[in-house]
C-alpha cells in the first residue's frame, strides 16, 4: 500500500523528533499498530479534529495537512 501524504508528514516529523511509533502513540492516546498503520497509508485520519490533534502533538502547521489556522476569532 502507498503511503499518504499524511502518513509520511507524521512519520517524517515523529523522526525529526526522535521519537518512536510507540512513543508516539502514548502521546496521541493510541496503539502502536494506529500510528503504523496512518504512516503506511493503512490507515486514514477521517476526523478533523483528530487530524488536528495529532499536528498540535507533533507541532505540525495545520496547513501541512490542508487545515485552515484555528484563530481566537469565529466569523
Amino acid at each position: 500500500m502507498a503511503q499518504s501524504t499524511v502518513g509520511r508528514i507524521i512519520q517524517e516529523r515523529r523522526q525529526q523528533l526522535g521519537m518512536t511509533q510507540v512513543e508516539l502513540a502514548a502521546r496521541l492516546l493510541r496503539d502502536q499498530t494506529w500510528v503504523s498503520k496512518v504512516e503506511t497509508g493503512a490507515r486514514q485520519i477521517q476526523r478533523l479534529d483528530d487530524l488536528r490533534y495529532v499536528a498540535e502533538q507533533l507541532d505540525i502547521a495545520p496547513e501541512r495537512f490542508g487545515l485552515l489556522p484555528i484563530t481566537a476569532e469565529v466569523a
